[in-house]
């Protein structure tokens, strides 16, 4: 199980992931991303109903 570490690059399961699939991300850029995600989703449905 993942064990923070008290310095160092993050947590050791990244460093273990084999395949890379694990990234640390702060609160801030994450909501960010998830923001511009909701926004491309509404304008993507409404652009359909344009003709």
């Amino acid at each position: 199980l993942c064990h923070h570490r008290e310095a160092g690059p993050g947590p050791a399961c990244m460093a273990a992931c084999p395949t890379h699939a694990l990234i640390c991300v702060d609160r801030n850029k994450l909501e960010q991303l998830s923001a511009e995600k909701r926004r491309r989703a509404a304008l993507d449905s409404t652009a359909s109903l344009l003709f």
